[in-house]
C-alpha cells in the first residue's frame, strides 16, 4: 500500500496542472468577504413570515384539489412543500394515500415526488405506516414494470425502511423479502446487453443490489481503515475537505481540511480546525436517488459559486462535483483526454478502500445523471425542525449544510460556518480541491473531533516529509 502510495505521489504530481479555470470568484476575493456582505430580505422576521403565509395558502390550495389533471400538476410541489415547512404533514400523508394506487400510469414527476412522500411518510415517529407500507408493497410486485428503475428504487428502498422500523429479524427477512426482491430485479431489471457486461443494471439498481446485499449499516462494521483515506494523495498540491458522517444521515457530521502541504489545518490554539456539516436531504433518501442524501465517494471542488437558489442563499458555495458531472481533466485538475472508468475513479482511493462499496456511491450516481451537490449555508429557518434530530441544522436536497444565521431585523448575515469554510478552504490552498464523504459508523448522535483526531493524527505522521 505505502509502494502504490508512492507511485500515485509520483503521478499526481507529474500531472497536476493550474491551466484550468477556476470557476467563481478568485481566492484574494473570497478572503476579502465578511459576513455583513450578504443579506437576503426573506430571513427577517417580515420576508420569512410573507414567504411562509404566501406559501402555506398554495399548499393547502393543491392538497384541497380533486383527482384529475390539475392535482397531478400540483401535488408534486405540494409534497416538496410539506415536506421542506415541515408542516401540513398527516394530510399530505392522507393525499398520498389517495393517490398511491393510482402511480402506475402517472406522469414521471408525479411518481418521482410521491414517491419521496412515501419514503418520508412510511416511518413516522419510529412507527411503520402499515397502510403505505402495503401500497408499495403491491406497487412493486404487481406494477413494478411500470416505473423506471430510479422509481422502482424509491419504492424497494421505502418497502426496506418500513419493514426495518418493524424490527424484523435479518436473516428472516432475506428469506421472505430480500431474496424474492433479489431474483426479481435479475429478472426485470438486467438492461439489454451481454451478462457480463458492467454496466447491465442502471446505476440505481446497481447500490440498491449492494444494499440488499449487505445493508450499509452492516457494511460500514467493516469499514477500511480511516487513516489511509486521510493520507491518500488524491492530487498532489490540492487541499482536501474530509465530511465525517453517520450512517444515518439525521446526526449532523463534521467537515475537516487538509492543506496543500498534507497538514490538517488548525486553529490558533493549535486545536484541528473542524465545522458541523450535515448531509442529510429532507428526503433522507440513498445518495444515488435524484434529492437523495449526499452519497459517499470523492468529489472534486472547482472553485466557488453564489447560488439562485432563494434556499441556499448568497453566501459563497463550494463548488463540488462528482465523476461524470465532471469531465475527468476538471475532476483531476490536469488536461487530459481519457474518460471516466471505474478504474480511474479507484486511484482517487487508497487500495484498502477499492473493495469498498458505500465509497462508489458516488460514482454510481454520477452515472445516474446527480449534479449540483454544493458545499452551502442556508436561509432556511432551523424553528422548521424542531424536533428533528439535525435541529437546529436545515436539510437540503442532497447538499452539505453549514449553520448560517441572518439577522432578523435586516437580514444582514450575523454568522456563518459557510463563510469560515471557503475561506479555510482557499488559505489552505483553494479554492481548487477535492471532497471526501465517507460514513465512520452507525452511532446515533453528532460526529465529534475526538472520534476523529486519531486518525488524522496518524495520516500527517504518514505524509510528514521524514515519513516519506
Amino acid at each position: 500500500a505505502l509502494l502504490a502510495a508512492a507511485v500515485m505521489l509520483i503521478a499526481a504530481e507529474s500531472h497536476a496542472d493550474d491551466s484550468l479555470p477556476t470557476r467563481g470568484r478568485s481566492a484574494a476575493e473570497l478572503l476579502a468577504l465578511k459576513v455583513a456582505d450578504f443579506s437576503t430580505t426573506m430571513t427577517t422576521t417580515r420576508g420569512e413570515l410573507e414567504l411562509r403565509t404566501k406559501e402555506l395558502a398554495e399548499l393547502d390550495r393543491k392538497l384541497a384539489l380533486p383527482k384529475g389533471p390539475e392535482a397531478d400538476k400540483e401535488l408534486p410541489g405540494a409534497m416538496w412543500t410539506a415536506l421542506l415547512f415541515n408542516t401540513r404533514l398527516d394530510t399530505a400523508r392522507d393525499v398520498l394515500k389517495l393517490n398511491m394506487l393510482d402511480l402506475p400510469n402517472k406522469p414521471e414527476k408525479f411518481k418521482q415526488y410521491m414517491l419521496y412522500a412515501a419514503y418520508s411518510f412510511v416511518v413516522m415517529d419510529d412507527e411503520t405506516d402499515p397502510e403505505i407500507l402495503g401500497n408499495l408493497t403491491y406497487l412493486l410486485r404487481n406494477h413494478g414494470d411500470k416505473f423506471a428503475d430510479r422509481e422502482f428504487a424509491m419504492i424497494a428502498y421505502g418497502i426496506l425502511r418500513g419493514r426495518a422500523a418493524l424490527g424484523l429479524d435479518p436473516e428472516a427477512e432475506k428469506a421472505k423479502f430480500r431474496q424474492p426482491l433479489l431474483n426479481h430485479i435479475a429478472s426485470t431489471r438486467m438492461k439489454a446487453t451481454n451478462p457480463g457486461d458492467a454496466d447491465k443494471y442502471d446505476p440505481r439498481i446497481e447500490a440498491l443490489l449492494d444494499e440488499l446485499s449487505i445493508p450499509r449499516v452492516e457494511r460500514v462494521m467493516s469499514r477500511p481503515p480511516l487513516e489511509d483515506l486521510l493520507a491518500w494523495s488524491y492530487t498532489k498540491g490540492k487541499p482536501v475537505a474530509f465530511s465525517f458522517q453517520r450512517v444515518d444521515r439525521r446526526h449532523p457530521g463534521l467537515i475537516v481540511i487538509r492543506d496543500a502541504s498534507g497538514r490538517f489545518v488548525r486553529r490558533e490554539d493549535g486545536t484541528i480546525f473542524s465545522l458541523a456539516q450535515l448531509a442529510n436531504a429532507r428526503t433522507d433518501m440513498p445518495g444515488t436517488i435524484t434529492n437523495g442524501n449526499t452519497p459517499q465517494g470523492v468529489f472534486t471542488i472547482v472553485g466557488t459559486g453564489t447560488a439562485e437558489n432563494r434556499w441556499i442563499g448568497p453566501t459563497a458555495y463550494l463548488a463540488s462535483e462528482i465523476p461524470f458531472e465532471a469531465p475527468f481533466s476538471d475532476f483531476r485538475h490536469a488536461p487530459s483526454d481519457e474518460q471516466w472508468s471505474i478504474n480511474l475513479y479507484n486511484e482517487f482511493l487508497p487500495p484498502s478502500w477499492h473493495g469498498y462499496k458505500p465509497m462508489q456511491e458516488a460514482w454510481l450516481a454520477g452515472k445516474a445523471g446527480r449534479s449540483e451537490m454544493l458545499c452551502h449555508g442556508t436561509t432556511i429557518n432551523p424553528e422548521y425542525y424542531v424536533g428533528e434530530p439535525y435541529y437546529p441544522f436545515t436539510p437540503s436536497a442532497g447538499c452539505l449544510v453549514t449553520d448560517e444565521r441572518w439577522d432578523k431585523e435586516t437580514g444582514v448575515l450575523a454568522s456563518s460556518d459557510q463563510l469560515t469554510l471557503v475561506q479555510a478552504f482557499v488559505r489552505a490552498g483553494g479554492p481548487r480541491g477535492y471532497l471526501v464523504v465517507v460514513e465512520i459508523d452507525d452511532s446515533r448522535f453528532a460526529v465529534n473531533l475526538d472520534e476523529v483526531t486519531g486518525a488524522i493524527e496518524e495520516a500527517e505522521k504518514r505524509l510528514s516529509p521524514s515519513a516519506q
